[in-house]
Formats: structure tokens, sequence, C-alpha cells
């Protein structure tokens, strides 16, 4: 009768987690930003990298996948695509340690 009961269980746990994983592979999670999944995220990761520095902000909320908290940088691209006029700068959220974009609020483009 417990074996029966724990096997239910295991059975509903794995059903919910599957649902879950779903859910956030094609629509992000309900009451978290959503998460950016092009290549791991918008913007290359090295240029991501490059704009990691002291200004950073450590945020309150946890990336869904580690546990770590969240940072927010100010990105800006790279010199040569603000010289060739497809430049951009924008707040980014992002887990340093899964290198995840989570959000972006573009603050300028040219």
């Amino acid at each position: 009768m417990k074996k029966k009961v724990i096997l239910i269980v295991l059975g509903a746990v794995v059903v919910l987690l599957t649902s879950l994983w779903v859910a956030n592979r094609h629509f992000g999670f309900v009451g978290q930003m959503q998460k950016v999944d092009v290549g791991r995220g918008v913007f290359p990761w090295k240029d991501v990298e490059e704009c990691i520095d002291e200004r950073a902000v450590e945020l309150p909320s946890r990336c869904i996948w580690c546990g770590r908290h969240k940072k927010e940088i100010h990105f800006r691209s790279p010199s040569y695509t603000w010289e060739n006029l497809c430049g951009v700068a924008s707040d980014l959220t992002i887990c340093e340690h899964c290198r995840w974009q989570y959000d972006s609020e573009m603050t300028s483009r040219n």
C-alpha cells in the first residue's frame, strides 16, 4: 500500500516538473521575468562580460536555474557597432553563473 502511494506521488511530481519545464521553455514562468532563449541571450556573452563591473547591482531575485542572485548591469555594445550605426545600450538582468539574460530594457540605440 505504501509503495503504491509513493509511486503515485512520484509520478505526480514527475508530471508537474515536466509541465513546469515545458511551460518555462515556451512561455516563461508566471511572476518571473521571461528568460530570453535565443542562443542564451540577445547579446553575445563576451560583450556582456565586458560590461560587468563594480556598478553591477545584485538583485534580490534569484536565477531559476542555479538559485544565485541575478545582477543588473548597464550593457553597451562594442564601439564598432556604434560606428556602423547599429549600437545599443540597455539595462540588462543576467545570471553571471549560468550566463542567462533575463530581461533587457533598451536605453539607447543609434
